[in-house]
């Protein structure tokens, strides 16, 4: 039987926001024949709140914060916590200060269980400061020259680009490529990830299952991966 796995920004919801209701009625259907499980680098509480006490409790097992907080039936499992070193803390505070983007909004550090998040415009963007930094960012690629600067100077940390607007770091070996450990056979694991692109957030755990004879699914947005399902019969 094949194993279904999901991301959420991005896959299932637009970045940050609920899930469509027609995708999400439509999805739960869905859900109750097939094996599904969700991971993303998101926290339990923002996850929750996107997709619905129903969606969720119908995974078979939730990944929160790139499979560092792991969750079943409404349970905790497993957990990893991480220290950030000072020497990061400094590197962030001359990220903040250099970048020629001028909009700062506060909660530049997001501290999750086994990773952290970092943002130049900051979680506490609206809408539309987040939208204005998506254009910077895909103008300059400021986020792939960070991951890459932070990757050169602290090599026991892997770094991604993540969701819209931020970049994700791990210690080594704690990506979303860990997961895989809890499947018996690769093969039959389908992924859907919207940055399955190498230095994306998805890339590791597509590629390994890609490797091992699965299935990925690189997908635009959620109604790209709704058109997909549609076509899926096992």
């Amino acid at each position: 039987m094949k194993s279904y796995i999901f991301d959420v920004d991005g896959t299932l919801t637009p970045s940050r926001m609920m899930m469509n209701e027609a995708f999400r009625q439509w999805f739960y259907d869905w859900q109750q024949n097939h094996s599904t499980y969700l991971i993303t680098g998101s926290t339990r509480d923002m996850t929750f709140g996107q997709i619905g006490e129903a969606v969720y409790d119908s995974f078979k097992r939730v990944y929160q914060c790139q499979g560092n907080d792991v969750w079943e039936q409404g349970k905790l499992i497993a957990t990893k916590q991480v220290v950030i070193p000072e020497s990061l803390h400094v590197l962030f505070e001359e990220f903040l200060k250099d970048s020629k983007f001028d909009i700062r909004t506060g909660r530049h550090i997001d501290q999750r269980p086994g990773l952290i998040n970092f943002s130049i415009v900051g979680r506490n963007a609206t809408r539309e400061q987040r939208k204005e930094y998506i254009e910077w960012d895909l103008g300059c690629k400021e986020r792939v020259l960070l991951a890459q600067l932070i990757r050169e100077s602290h090599h026991d940390w892997e770094v991604s680009v993540a969701g819209e607007t931020g970049i994700d770091l791990v210690k080594h070996g704690f990506t979303k490529a860990q997961i895989v450990k809890d499947f018996d056979d690769l093969s039959d694991l389908v992924y859907f990830g919207d940055r399955c692109e190498e230095g994306g957030n998805d890339h590791d755990i597509a590629q390994k299952i890609k490797d091992a004879g699965g299935t990925v699914y690189p997908v635009d947005d959620w109604e790209h991966t709704w058109q997909i399902l549609k076509t899926i019969r096992n």
